[in-house]
C-alpha cells in the first residue's frame, strides 16, 4: 500500500502539464513587446482569439530603443485558451511578419494542473487517515484541505476548463465535500465523544 501510495505521488510531480505560450490573467491589459535591431516600424495587423476567430487591426508600436511595445487592452482577453497577436516589422524596404502568443487563463499562472491533483489527493488522504486512525481533528483537516481547494477554483478556475459554469459547479461541490468532512468530524469531536 506504501509503494502504491509513493508511486502515486510521483507521478502526479512526473506529469508534464506546461504550456507552449506564456501565461496571461484573463481580463487584464498585455503589454506586447517585441525586439528589433533593424525594424523602424511595427504594427499589430491581428489578434486570433481562443475559437479561432481573428480582428484585423492596425495599431502602431511605440519604438524604445531597439524595442517596440503596444499594449493590448484587457476586453480582448476575455475567453480562456491561446489568444495571438500578429506583428508586421519594417526596416522601410523588407517587412518581416511574426506572432506572439499567451495562454490567457484565470489566475495567469503558468499551466499546472498537477496543483489540483496533489491538493485533492492530500486533503482526501487527510480524511481516509483520519478515518482509519479515528482522529476527528485529522479529518477536519483534510475538510480544510477540500475547502481551501474549492475557494482556490472558484476565484481562479481550473486550468484548461474553459465553460465558467462547470468550474463554479465544481467549487461548490468541493466546498461541500470538506464543509461536511470539517463539521461533521468537529461535530463528533466535540459533542458525541
Amino acid at each position: 500500500m506504501k509503494k502504491l501510495l509513493i508511486t502515486l505521488m510521483l507521478g502526479i510531480f512526473l506529469i508534464s502539464m506546461a504550456s507552449a505560450y506564456s501565461p496571461h490573467k484573463l481580463n487584464t491589459n498585455w503589454n506586447v513587446v517585441v525586439g528589433s535591431n533593424n525594424a523602424t516600424a511595427c504594427n499589430i495587423s491581428y489578434l486570433q482569439y481562443p475559437d479561432n476567430s481573428i480582428v484585423y487591426f492596425n495599431g502602431a508600436m511605440n519604438k524604445d530603443g531597439q524595442s517596440f511595445n503596444y499594449t493590448m487592452t484587457w476586453d480582448n482577453f476575455t475567453n480562456v485558451g491561446d489568444t495571438c497577436a500578429g506583428i508586421t516589422c519594417t526596416d522601410g524596404v523588407t517587412e518581416e511578419v511574426g506572432s506572439v502568443c499567451r495562454a490567457v487563463n484565470p489566475s495567469g499562472f503558468a499551466n499546472n494542473i498537477a496543483f489540483y491533483f496533489v491538493v485533492l489527493i492530500l486533503s482526501l488522504g487527510l480524511i481516509v487517515f483520519g478515518h482509519h486512525m479515528e482522529d476527528n481533528w485529522v479529518i477536519v483537516l483534510g475538510g480544510f484541505g477540500l475547502i481551501f481547494l474549492g475557494m482556490y477554483i472558484m476565484f481562479y478556475g481550473i486550468i484548461g476548463l474553459k465553460d465558467g459554469a462547470y468550474t463554479f459547479a465544481i467549487s461548490l461541490i468541493t466546498l461541500f465535500i470538506g464543509g461536511y468532512f470539517s463539521v461533521r468530524g468537529a461535530y463528533e469531536q466535540l459533542f458525541v465523544k
